[in-house]
Order: C-alpha cells, then structure tokens, then sequence
C-alpha cells in the first residue's frame, strides 16, 4: 500500500482592494522592520498593487499604490492582516493538483546494511515518509540541479524468511547516480518511469522493518491518488443516524470549508462559522449545512 499524507492547500494572493482585519501599519520598504509610515485601523480599505512572498520574514506582503508596504498574512502562523473585498482577489491553491518535484531524498539504513524506509523531500509540497519509523542510520541524497529521479534500482533478499529490501540506487534523467544506500547483493529490480512524468515516492509491501518495495509513485499517481481522496471526501455521507438531517431528507455530503466558501457553509442551526480546511456535512440541494457540533442522517 502506498504511504501518502493528508491535503495541502495555499492562499495565492492578488492586486486588488482589501479590509484590514487587523490594526497595522506600512512600512517604507517591503521589509517589516523598515521605516513606520502610515497606520491602518480595522475596517479600512487599502489597495494592493504589488504582492512578494517573504520568506526571510515569513510574511506575504503587499505594496499599496502609495509604494508603501503593508503585510497581507503571516505565512508561519497563517494569521490574516486582511480580508479581500472582491471575490478572486486571494485564490486558493489544491497543491495536491500540482505534479510534485523532489529536491532530495534521505535513506535510512541499518546497521547491518538493510534499507528501513525513505523520506522524499519535495520543492513545495513538505515531505512523505515511505517506511516504517525506526532507528536506523540516516543518510541524505541531493537531486543535481535541473534534474528528476527517473529510475530506482532496488535489491531484495530474504532474510529469516521474509523479503526485504536490502539496497536502494536512484539514476536521474541525466544519467547521474546516487550510488546504492544499503546493499546490492540480492535481486535487482529497475524500476523506471515515462519519460514525461518523474518518480516521487515507492510503492511498499510494509513490514515491521525493511518493507519490500514492489513499484515506484510517480509526480502524476500521486496527483491521481489525491484527486481520488478529495472525491471520496465529497461522496455521500454513511454517517450513522443522528438527530439531524435537511429538511428535504436527501443524503448528507461531506463538504471542504476553504476561505472561498466558509460564509456559505454557516450552520444553519447555530450560525456558526465553520473553521477553515475542515470538512463539514450538509445538502446542497435544500441549501442547508450544519457544524461538527451535530450528527448527521441520510434518507
């Protein structure tokens, strides 16, 4: 079974008019601690011409028409300096849509040269750990610059009756190797991809230790596999009988609270505001959805 994590998604800010939502002020340069210069009290309009993500500062910043800079949002604790007035002006981003590149690999072997499990290490996209968690030894492996892992060479011997994976090679598109992590003293296996997609992570036989690596998930499976898991997440409800349903008595749907959406999905029985990139239940069709505070029936 292949080892995937859970849903990731981005707020990609745009020029356009915003509220502050929080008291501020801008600054002289795109730096925060640059020069103070006007104050902003919530409930005021500015308007953005200009956005940079910051990383140095962990905030995306925006330049008013004034060429001053104001921060939009912090980018390590997700707080909002703003609201957009204008639908579209802050888009959200399914990065699980998005073909994922890897920027490096590390392996982790025994100390008796058995490959435990792999961490890939992707440019925009965090980490996925294939293999159980342990203690063996870690060892890093960078992608060359420019390149992608386009086959893996895997070694599997038996040990004490059971397949592991005893050595693992990555090659690139341009011909470079890893060299192998572990040994190459059993079956080699090449595992290649198409030449349009990239290798991003392993497909495992698990075990307790050293799982058998039986295919390679390429950059486009795992798009495909994400897609597969929102779908399903937005399927029918199988919830058991709670003592709340619509009012038309059509099946619940499990529905994904994004800052596009939140407003309309307010529980109609508590008003309250759902909370962000939670999933919430309801019935499109009678308009009607309700907060994780109620149980939910079908017909």
């Amino acid at each position: 079974m292949t080892q995937v994590l859970g849903g990731q998604y981005k707020e990609i800010f745009k020029p356009g008019v915003y509220e502050i939502s929080i008291q501020t002020f801008s600054t002289q340069t795109v730096l925060k601690a640059s020069k103070q210069m006007d104050s902003y009290k919530v409930g005021e309009l500015v308007r953005v011409v200009n956005v940079v993500e910051y990383v140095k500062e962990q905030r995306i910043r925006g330049q008013l028409d004034d060429t001053t800079w104001v921060s939009l949002k912090a980018s390590d604790t997700g707080k909002r300096f703003v609201s957009p007035v204008n639908p579209g002006t802050i888009e959200i981003i399914d990065l699980n849509t998005i073909p994922r590149k890897v920027v490096g690999v590390q392996i982790y072997v025994t100390d008796d040269r058995w490959v435990e499990r792999t961490n890939w290490v992707y440019e925009s996209h965090g980490e996925e750990c294939y293999g159980p968690l342990g203690h063996a030894r870690y060892n890093n492996w960078k992608v060359p610059t420019g390149q992608h892992i386009a086959s893996v060479n895997v070694c599997t011997k038996n040990h004490k009756g059971m397949d592991k994976c005893r050595g693992i090679e990555f090659i690139t598109n341009g011909g470079e190797s890893s060299g192998w992590f572990g040994c190459d003293d059993g079956e080699i296996t090449a595992m290649d991809c198409a030449a349009e997609t990239s290798i991003v992570g392993l497909d495992l036989i698990m075990s307790p230790i050293c799982p058998v690596v039986k295919g390679v998930v390429t950059a486009q499976n795992l798009v495909d596999l994400r897609m597969k898991e929102k779908m399903a997440a937005v399927t029918t409800v199988t919830n058991d009988e709670g003592p709340v349903g619509c009012s038309g008595g059509h099946h619940m749907v499990a529905v994904l609270v994004l800052p596009a959406n939140q407003e309309k999905y307010r529980c109609t029985l508590s008003s309250k505001l759902p909370e962000l990139f939670t999933t919430i239940r309801g019935c499109p069709t009678c308009n009607e959805f309700f907060c994780n505070d109620y149980s939910y029936r079908g017909e």
